[in-house]
């Protein structure tokens, strides 16, 4: 759905072919394969891997035979344009859209700037779990034990705390909830103490406003913020 919802951009561009007209709309969205030196990668609308997806294939292949064997006709990826961290995109995506806002300040445009936001977030989730090696679904089910265990131990506020408790399993809250429980409490983990508070309390803003009553002055310090934190990944990540 957050792939898709690049291409529901309000726009007077006359190739445009694809609108959400509801999060309850299911829908079927084809994505790319490229050979890669480390095995077959799914890719996203900007032709970067997608981390979550193309372990679910790695998966699917050592499970299903003829998986594996269809794979083997997939074009090698000669990494030229297009390559580069799907954080790094979508970084990229909700700057556009913040600057497009800015200038036109639309309520249209706002609800995109919102999504963009969750894309980034959750791009910076998959790209902590790349970088650690490890896969999410071997990760502690969400819950309120360990939603508890998680405020506890980043000291948070109690409306942080409260809204993590609150969160529905699958919710970009509980899914930086639980990168944050996998994550070691120390400087050293997938992403250091200071970065997961960062992320844990981005997340529960999002979901503030996503429920709540739009608010320029707040959305926009939150792209602010969400920029600033998943530039600090990316550096990692492309240096």
């Amino acid at each position: 759905m957050l792939e898709l919802a690049r291409f529901s951009r309000a726009t007077n561009d006359p190739n445009r072919r694809t609108v959400i007209v509801s999060s309850g709309e299911p829908c079927l969205v084809a994505s790319p394969l490229a050979a890669t030196p480390t095995g077959v990668a799914v890719t996203t609308t900007r032709g970067t891997p997608h981390p979550s997806l193309s372990r679910y294939l790695a998966k699917k292949a050592a499970e299903q035979e003829w998986v594996a064997r269809w794979l083997t006709s997939v074009p090698h990826f000669s990494g030229e344009s297009g390559s580069g961290l799907p954080l790094r995109g979508a970084v990229d995506d909700l700057n556009d859209v913040l600057a497009e806002w800015r200038h036109d300040r639309r309520a249209e445009t706002a609800l995109i700037v919102l999504s963009r936001i969750e894309l980034a977030l959750r791009r910076y989730c998959d790209q902590c779990w790349y970088v650690a090696g490890i896969d999410p679904a071997a990760a502690p089910t969400w819950s309120e034990d360990t939603a508890g265990e998680l405020s506890e131990r980043l000291e948070l506020d109690s409306n942080t705390a409260q809204q993590l408790a609150s969160a529905t399993p699958g919710s970009l809250t509980a899914l930086v909830g639980v990168l944050a429980i996998a994550s070691p409490p120390s400087a050293e983990g997938i992403v250091n103490t200071g970065a997961l508070v960062m992320l844990v309390r981005l997340a529960v803003r999002w979901t503030s406003l996503s429920n709540g009553a739009m608010q320029p002055r707040l959305l926009e310090a939150l792209a602010t913020e969400t920029t600033t934190l998943c530039n600090q990944l990316v550096e990692v990540g492309e240096s």
